[in-house]
């Protein structure tokens, strides 16, 4: 495992610095093309809701495009071609609230769709690459650490954006004036556009001897060989199956079954956030004294206990038990978000980082995808039937949770039997 000296801590202090607030405004932009925000724009131009969710899961199957940053880690420096393919994932977000002020008519939909994908590959593509380039910037000591700090500052500064993007849009949409909204959006996009470009700009990179001629296969083969990378892989894809379950069926299941209020669902959502900030601060200094397998291994165990919460909710108890559910299923985020990517930066070299990021997000985002179209048909099934299943009245989301606790508990069968000794030595 490589360490920053210290004389390398004062040359990349500005550029750690500039990587918070990168990360800060990148997730801004992000949260512009995502849950309420994506609604109302696709409602806006037209977009059945059924297409809302195909593009929302398009995130997941923009993982496959990071075959190309296997292919680009040996393109170094990397900064002379993430700044600019950053910078057309930006700019791709920016034009989706351009379409309707545009008209482009009956071809907005296709338009749209094609907007949003160029703007997830291409971010998706540089994603691997830019981690790899600011992480390597920081004491493998205090990675953990770092991280809490990237999230907790682009928590904090969420809750003022998403307020501030909601007033414009509440301001807007009074004065029967949609259309300036989605103007004032796409003006906040470019402006939040120039200023992350700036941040790449003024960062540092750390020089690396990466052999050019190198096959990006060899590098993929290397990878399998490595043992803790395997074993780090399989617990990475049960928990894609676990997790992909039960979780994209509960937005509709909070309002339908459960019957929550959008106002009680949106006081829920800001508490959980401001919750989220301590948490992932805790899982920062935890990490000072403990492997990053070993956190690991606590956001599973709270997965299982969280999901056993989930299938016990029921619209009679849905307000206490199913925020239950949340409160602990923030537990397990907070951990996997200190934890997950610097798991892998540990079992790793520096020059094989770029393509194991990107070997993880491509299998465990179309299994999260395959695992999600495959549950949806019981989904419909079950709700078509009156909420029955195998002839016990219950929700299809409380019979999801059992399976995926199920899987949850073979992963912890997993990492006990055959990874703890290998990963926490």
């Amino acid at each position: 495992m490589e360490s920053t000296s210290i004389s390398e801590k004062d040359i990349y202090k500005t550029s750690r610095t500039l990587y918070v607030i990168e990360a800060a405004l990148e997730y801004f932009i992000a949260v512009t093309a995502s849950g309420a925000y994506l609604a109302k724009l696709t409602t806006s131009i037209g977009i059945s809701d059924s297409m809302t969710a195909i593009l929302t899961s398009i995130t997941s199957l923009a993982g496959i495009f990071q075959l190309l940053s296997i292919f680009l880690a040996h393109k170094t420096p990397v900064k002379r071609w993430v700044i600019p393919t950053q910078m057309l994932a930006h700019l791709s977000f920016a034009f989706l609230y351009m379409i309707p002020l545009l008209n482009f008519g009956a071809a907005s939909t296709t338009i749209f769709f094609i907007a949003m994908l160029l703007a997830r590959a291409t971010r998706s593509i540089v994603s691997p690459a830019k981690s790899n380039w600011f992480i390597s910037l920081v004491d493998d000591k205090k990675r953990g650490q770092f991280q809490a700090l990237l999230t907790i500052v682009s928590l904090a500064g969420y809750i003022g954006f998403t307020f501030i993007l909601s007033a414009i849009i509440d301001r807007f949409e009074s004065e029967n004036n949609l259309k300036g909204a989605f103007l004032t959006l796409t003006i906040i996009i470019f402006v939040l556009t120039l200023l992350h470009m700036l941040s790449l700009l003024f960062s540092k990179e750390k020089a690396v001897v990466v052999d050019k001629t190198e096959s990006p296969f060899k590098s993929i083969r290397k990878l399998f060989e490595n043992q803790k990378y395997r074993h780090v892989l399989i617990m990475y894809v049960l928990w894609s199956l676990a997790a992909n379950i039960a979780a994209p069926f509960l937005g509709t299941y909070q309002i339908k079954e459960l019957g929550f209020s959008m106002t009680f669902i949106a006081v829920i959502d800001v508490v959980l956030t401001v919750l989220h900030i301590p948490m992932v601060y805790y899982f920062g200094r935890y990490s000072m004294r403990h492997s990053y397998s070993a956190i690991m291994k606590l956001s599973y165990i709270f997965a299982f206990v969280a999901h056993i919460v989930l299938a016990i909710t029921t619209k009679e108890n849905g307000m206490i038990v199913y925020t239950l559910y949340r409160v602990i299923n923030l537990i397990t985020g907070a951990a996997q978000g200190v934890s997950s990517t610097n798991l892998i930066f540990d079992i790793v070299p520096q020059t094989e980082r770029t393509c194991a990021l990107s070997v993880n997000t491509i299998v465990v985002g179309t299994v999260g995808f395959l695992t999600t179209l495959a549950v949806s048909p019981f989904v419909d099934y079950v709700q078509a039937n009156g909420n029955t299943v195998f002839g016990i009245n219950m929700f299809a989301q409380q019979a999801l949770a059992v399976i995926a606790a199920l899987i949850i508990l073979i992963l912890i069968i997993y990492y006990f039997t055959l990874c703890k000794k290998t990963l926490e030595q």
